[in-house]
């Protein structure tokens, strides 16, 4: 695996809990439109409004009519394939040496400079930019070894951008 691919599951990696996020909003932004009404339709036995008496199959059919429930559970499908990949991704990482992780880690998640990462270890800029290029090399080795699926995650992280 490239330094170049690597670097694009680092960064796929890093913005899985935003996308995560949309998913979740668009679900139930979904669920709301689509399906509160049939959820809880008012019981209590008193005339409320004056509409025809079914809201709740005219809201159900147009629920059917735009795909609602496809379109929901293909945000839940979204959100569990992310989260495999953030835990895939995770556990190469955590395979990883403690120097070139942290590296990663503040590069692509907390988004350091190179003078930050390189105060912060103490070490030149140059320095912290071959150790990057190594934990790259390292990640994608890691990966490579013990993904079994690679291509789909490393296609995923390449849409992704």
């Amino acid at each position: 695996m490239t330094k170049e691919t690597a670097k694009s599951i680092i960064v796929y990696y890093a913005s899985i809990p935003d996308m995560i996020r949309f998913e979740k909003e668009e679900r139930s932004y979904l669920e709301k439109a689509y399906y509160d009404g049939v959820k809880s339709p008012v019981v209590s036995g008193m005339p409320h409004g004056s509409g025809s008496g079914k809201p709740t199959e005219k809201m159900a059919i147009r629920a059917a009519e735009h795909n609602a429930g496809k379109r929901t559970d293909k945000h839940l499908v979204a959100i569990d394939v992310l989260e495999s990949d953030r835990e895939t991704i995770g556990e190469a990482l955590a395979a990883m040496n403690g120097k070139y992780k942290r590296i990663l880690l503040w590069k692509y998640v907390n988004g350091y400079s190179w003078v930050k990462i390189a105060t912060n270890i103490n070490q030149p800029c140059s320095t912290v930019r071959y150790q990057h290029d190594k934990a790259l090399e390292k990640l994608g080795e890691i990966l490579e070894e013990d993904v079994i699926m690679i291509n789909e995650l490393v296609d995923r992280a390449n849409r992704a951008h």
